[in-house]
């Protein structure tokens, strides 16, 4: 069609610059779509055993990327990010301080640590008996405590690890409340 290879390549180069505009629009537009799935995936994150309120935090970063929006100040992103750590350890530690509120000995008190962790590879049963689990073996095993005292402290441990994971939610809002809101 064209005479010389030349016309080839200016026509192929045309073609490039007219493609690259409308590619570079949607770029935006990708970086919202993406932080929308970092905030469904975060939320997620409450429940299943990933670090959800860090991807809030990179959906956070991608919002403020797509949108184009004034970045918010300093202070909120150091703000976001220490909650962001705070809540990805609130279930561990709530399950634990839940344990030791029943009056678990130190024994189940990493029993419990132990079955959370160990319960995060045998999902989603695990995540809930884990915790349980591990004060549990840990009072009757370690402790030679009866099985009475040692199901009580599985289920101080159990509770904890759920008021843990209400605490997750509430953080998660709280951040996407005041990244919304500076």
């Amino acid at each position: 069609m064209f005479a010389t290879p030349l016309g080839e390549v200016l026509m192929m180069s045309s073609w490039l610059t007219d493609w690259l505009p409308t590619w570079g629009a949607t770029v935006p537009w990708l970086a919202v779509a993406g932080a929308m799935i970092c905030f469904i995936a975060g939320m997620l994150g409450c429940v299943l055993p990933y670090p959800g309120h860090i991807v809030l935090l990179g959906g956070c970063a991608l919002w403020s990327y797509g949108r184009g929006t004034p970045d918010p100040a300093i202070w909120v992103w150091v703000l976001l990010a220490v909650l962001a750590i705070l809540g990805s350890f609130a279930d561990t530690l709530f399950a634990l301080a839940g344990a030791k509120r029943f009056g678990c000995s130190q024994a189940a008190f990493w029993g419990s640590a132990i079955g959370m962790v160990v319960g995060m590879f045998f999902f989603p049963i695990g995540l809930v008996a884990g915790p349980f689990l591990g004060a549990f073996a840990g009072e009757l095993l370690v402790a030679r405590r009866s099985v009475g005292d040692s199901a009580v402290s599985g289920t101080g441990a159990l509770i904890g690890m759920l008021i843990g994971t209400g605490v997750k939610f509430v953080v998660a809002a709280i951040m996407l409340l005041i990244f919304f809101l500076s």
